[in-house]
C-alpha cells in the first residue's frame, strides 16, 4: 500500500510539472507501477503474498514486452526481478544506499537498451520521474519495514 500511495503521488507530481498529461495517460500508470514494483522489490526473496503478486505482475510485464517487440527491456526486467534471490533476506536489498544506487545503475542500463545512440539528452525530465518513483518506492518499503528512520535519534 505504501508503494501505491508513493507511486500515485509521484505520478501526480508528473501531472503538476507537465510531464504527464493526465491520469489516463500510460506514463501515469507506468510511474505509479514503478514505485509499487520497487516497494515490493526488497522482499521478493521470501515466500509471501506480496512476492507472489510481484512475480505475477513481472510475468504480465514480460508477456506485454514480448508482444510489443521489446525483448531487450524484457530481458532487463527478468534479470532485475531475480536479483533479490541472490542473497539472504534483508541482505543487500535492505541497505541504506541501495535505493539510490541500484535504480541509477538500472536507469543507465535501460537507457542504453532503449536508445540506439549516445547523446547528451539521455535523461529527460520524465526519466527523473521514473527514477524518483523507484527510489521513493524502495525507501517507502525500508521506512515501513522499520529499517530506515526519518529521524535517527528516535528509539523504540
Amino acid at each position: 500500500m505504501g508503494g501505491l500511495v508513493t507511486g500515485s503521488g509521484i505520478a501526480g507530481i508528473g501531472i503538476l510539472v507537465g510531464q504527464i498529461p493526465s491520469v489516463l495517460h500510460p506514463h501515469w500508470w507506468a510511474v505509479a507501477a514503478t514505485a509499487v514494483f520497487f516497494s515490493l522489490f526488497p522482499d521478493v526473496d521470501t515466500d509471501s503474498l506480496p512476492a507472489r503478486w510481484f512475480y505475477r505482475f513481472v510475468v504480465l510485464g514480460l508477456i506485454a514486452l514480448a508482444l510489443t517487440g521489446q525483448q531487450r527491456l524484457g530481458l532487463s526486467l527478468a534479470i532485475l526481478s531475480m536479483l533479490p534471490l541472490l542473497d539472504h533476506h534483508r541482505g543487500w536489498t535492505h541497505g541504506r544506499w541501495m535505493p539510490l544506487i541500484a535504480p541509477a545503475i538500472l536507469g543507465v542500463g535501460a537507457t542504453l537498451a532503449w536508445r540506439e545512440e549516445i547523446s547528451p539528452e539521455w535523461f529527460a525530465p520524465l526519466d527523473i520521474l521514473y527514477y524518483s518513483a523507484a527510489v521513493l518506492g524502495w525507501y517507502t518499503h525500508l521506512l515501513l519495514d522499520g529499517l530506515f528512520r526519518l529521524f535517527p535519534q528516535d528509539l523504540d
